[in-house]
C-alpha cells in the first residue's frame, strides 16, 4: 500500500494515505470544469486528483504516463511515494529530467533483485526495468528469471489495481480498450488464483493455428488465380502433379533418342535452296508447255491458199480479169504458199527446240529431286541443335512446374498435418485448463461469491460473475444482471470485479493491498448507488486490511446517501482548480 505521495517542490500538496478508505476530495468552480473540457492538458492540473493517479503510476514504473508528467513545464520536478511492502517501509522517488531510473531507501536485503548503488554517492537506485520486475516478484510472486513471451507483468496486472482513463472502466476483464484478449486471460487469471501458463499456452496455439490457416488462404488464393493451373485442392494438386509426370516421362524420352545433326542448318538451307530450284524449273517447264502446246495446235491448223476458189469466186461474179491481175494473182499465190511453208518450218523448229528444253527441265527437276531427297535422308532421325534445346526448355518448363505442383503438394499436407496436431493440442490444452480451473476454485469461487454479495448490496438483482472455459480452451469471463448495457450499471460490474479482488487477494496475502479508483467509475451512477459503493468500499478495506483510495470532486458525493461527518473523517487533502490550489501548487 502507498503510505504517502509527495514531491520536491514546496508548492506540492502532499497526500498522506491511511491502510484503509481514503478520499481526495476536488472542489470545481464552472469555469475552469468548463476550460478542462476545452483542453485536456489542462484537465490534468485542474485540481490535481487525476494526475495523483499518473503519479502513483509513474513512481511504480509506468513509462505510458509519461508523456503527461515528462514536460518542460515540469522540468527539475521529482515525485515520491512511501510504500509499504509485507510490513516494511520503502520509498521511491523518480524524476522528471532522469525518468530511466528510479531512487530507493528501504531495506532490500532479502528482495531478490538487488538495487545499484550510485557512484561516489550512498543512493541507490533500479533501472525502470529492474524495479518493476522486482515489483513483480514481491507483490504478484512473478518468477524474475522468467523472460518468456506471453507472461504476466507487474505493469500488466498493477494496471487493475490503478485503473486510469475512462476506457478502464467500460471493461472489469480489460484495465484498456484496446488490451488483447491473450493479456486479458493471463492477467486476470494470475489476478483470481489461476494457472496463468495454460491460458498463455491456448493463445500461442490459436494464434499459431491463424497463421496456419491465413497459410492456407494463400494457397487458395493461389490456386483460384490459376497460378496452379486449374487445382482447387489438394486431390487436384495431386491429378495435375501426375499428369506433368507423364508428359516429363514423353520429353525425357524424346531427348534421349534425339540426335542432332552436326551440319543440320546447313542441309536444312540447302534443301530448301533445293526446293526453290525445283520450284522455279517446274515452273518454268509448266510456261514451255502451254507454249508448245499453242505451237503444235497452230501447226496443224496451218494451211495454203486455194486459188482456184479465188477465181470462181470472180467468175460468180461475172468478171473478166484482166491480164494484168492474173498475173498478180499468180505472184500472190507464190508469196502466200512460201509465207505458210516458212510458218511452218518456223513452228516446227520452236516445237522442236521447246521439246528439248522441256526434257532438260525435266531433267533437271529429277536431279534436283534426287539431291533434295538424299540430303533429307541425311536428316532422318536427327534434329538441328535449336529443336533439341527447345525441347530442352520445355522439359525445364515441366520440371519446374512438378516443383511448384510438390512444393505446394507438400505445404498443403505439412499445413493440413499441422493444423490437426494444433487442434489436438487445443483440445488437450482445453482439458488442462479445465484441470487447472478445478484446482483453483476456492481463489476464484471466492471472487464470484464477493461479486454476487457486492453487486447485491447495489442492485435489486445481484449480478452474476461467470469464470470457466471457453469453447476453444481460453478463459470465459463475463458478467450477468439486469439492466446491463447502461453506463451506469457497467461502471458498478466494474467497481464490484475490482472490489472482490482487492478483498479475495487481501485473504490470501496476494497482490499490492490496495486499489484507488477516480470518479470515472461513477459517471452515470445514481447518488444511491454511488452512496452505496462508497460504504462498501470502506467497510471492505477496514474488515480486510487493504487500502482503497477514491478521487472525487466534492459535487459527485452522495452527501445525503451517506454519514457527511463520517465521510469528512477520510478526506486526506481537498484540491481545489483555481489559483494554486491544485495538487502541484501551480499552473501551466
Amino acid at each position: 500500500m502507498i503510505r504517502s505521495i509527495s514531491a520536491n517542490k514546496p508548492s506540492f500538496r502532499e497526500v498522506v494515505l491511511e491502510p484503509d478508505f481514503n478520499l481526495v476530495l476536488a472542489e470545481q468552480s464552472d469555469t475552469e470544469a468548463s476550460e478542462e473540457k476545452v483542453d485536456p492538458r489542462k484537465s490534468t492540473n485542474g485540481s490535481g486528483k487525476t494526475i495523483l493517479l499518473l503519479i502513483c503510476h509513474f513512481c511504480l514504473g509506468s513509462d505510458t504516463v509519461r508523456k503527461r508528467l515528462v514536460i518542460p513545464e515540469l522540468a527539475g520536478w521529482e515525485f515520491t511515494l512511501t510504500l509499504e511492502i509485507n510490513g516494511r517501509e520503502y520509498e521511491v522517488t523518480r524524476s522528471v529530467d532522469d525518468p530511466a531510473r528510479v531512487r530507493v531507501e528501504g531495506d532490500f536485503s532479502d528482495w531478490e533483485i538487488q538495487p545499484q548503488r550510485l557512484e561516489g554517492m550512498d543512493v541507490h537506485s533500479f533501472a525502470v526495468a529492474d524495479w518493476t520486475t522486482a515489483l513483480g516478484q514481491r507483490l504478484y510472486k512473478l518468477d524474475p528469471a522468467d523472460d518468456s513471451s506471453g507472461r504476466p507483468s507487474f505493469r500488466g496486472l498493477f494496471s487493475y489495481a490503478i485503473r486510469k482513463g475512462q476506457g478502464a472502466f467500460v471493461d472489469p476483464f480489460r484495465s484498456f480498450l484496446q488490451q488483447s484478449s491473450a493479456k486479458r486471460d493471463v492477467a486476470n487469471a494470475h489476478l483470481l488464483g489461476i494457472d496463468w501458463r495454460v491460458f498463455r499456452t491456448t493463445h500461442q496455439l490459436l494464434h499459431r493455428q491463424e497463421n496456419l490457416k491465413k497459410a492456407g488462404e494463400g494457397i487458395a488464393e493461389l490456386m483460384s488465380a490459376g497460378e496452379l493451373g486449374d487445382a482447387r485442392g489438394l486431390g487436384d494438386l495431386e491429378g495435375q502433379l501426375l499428369r506433368t509426370e507423364g508428359s516429363i516421362d514423353v520429353e525425357t524420352n524424346r531427348l534421349a533418342e534425339f540426335r542432332v545433326h552436326p551440319r543440320y542448318r546447313e542441309v536444312q538451307d540447302e534443301v530448301s535452296a533445293l526446293t526453290a530450284a525445283i520450284r522455279d524449273r517446274v515452273g518454268e517447264a509448266v510456261s514451255h508447255r502451254e507454249t508448245l502446246s499453242f505451237y503444235s495446235r497452230a501447226a496443224e491448223d496451218e494451211t495454203d491458199a486455194d486459188p482456184t476458189e479465188v477465181r470462181r469466186m470472180y467468175a460468180e461474179a461475172e468478171l473478166d480479169f484482166p491480164e494484168n491481175v492474173v498475173r498478180r494473182l499468180e505472184e500472190a499465190e507464190d508469196f502466200s504458199h512460201r509465207l505458210i511453208q516458212n510458218r511452218r518450218e518456223f513452228l516446227a523448229a520452236e516445237i522442236a527446240r521447246l521439246s528439248q528444253v522441256i526434257g532438260a527441265l525435266d531433267q533437271e527437276v529429277q536431279h534436283l529431286g534426287g539431291e533434295r531427297n538424299a540430303a533429307l535422308a541425311s536428316l532422318d532421325g536427327k534434329g538441328s541443335l535449336d529443336e533439341f534445346l527447345r525441347l530442352r526448355e520445355e522439359q525445364a518448363k515441366l520440371s519446374e512446374h512438378r516443383g511448384r505442383l510438390s512444393s505446394q503438394i507438400e505445404q498443403l499436407r505439412t499445413l493440413e498435418g499441422n493444423l490437426a496436431h494444433v487442434q489436438i493440442e487445443l483440445e488437450e490444452n482445453k482439458l488442462a485448463a479445465r484441470e487447472r480451473l478445478d484446482f483453483a476454485r476456492e481463489n476464484w469461487g471466492r471472487v464470484v461469491d464477493l461479486f454476487g454479495e457486492l453487486s447485491g448490496e447495489l442492485f435489486e438483482d445481484a449480478g452474476t460473475l461467470i469464470i470457466d472455459i471457453g469453447a476453444n480452451g481460453k478463459l470465459k469471463l463475463d458478467k450477468k444482471i439486469e439492466r446491463a448495457g447502461s453506463q451506469g450499471v457497467e461502471e458498478m460490474m466494474v467497481f464490484c470485479y475490482d472490489l472482490a479482488l482487492a478483498v479475495a487477494q487481501a485473504e490470501r496475502d496476494f497482490g499490492p493491498r490496495l486499489l484507488f479508483h477516480d470518479s470515472t467509475i461513477f459517471d452515470g451512477v445514481d447518488r444511491r448507488q454511488k452512496g452505496t459503493a462508497m460504504r462498501l468500499a470502506a467497510r471492505e478495506s477496514r474488515a480486510h486490511g487493504f487500502q482503497y483510495l477514491l478521487c472525487i470532486n466534492e459535487g459527485d458525493v452522495p452527501w445525503d446517501q451517506v454519514d457527511a461527518k463520517g465521510v469528512r473523517r477520510f478526506v486526506r487533502r481537498t484540491l481545489t482548480d483555481v489559483g494554486d490550489g491544485g495538487l502541484l501548487g501551480i499552473r501551466y
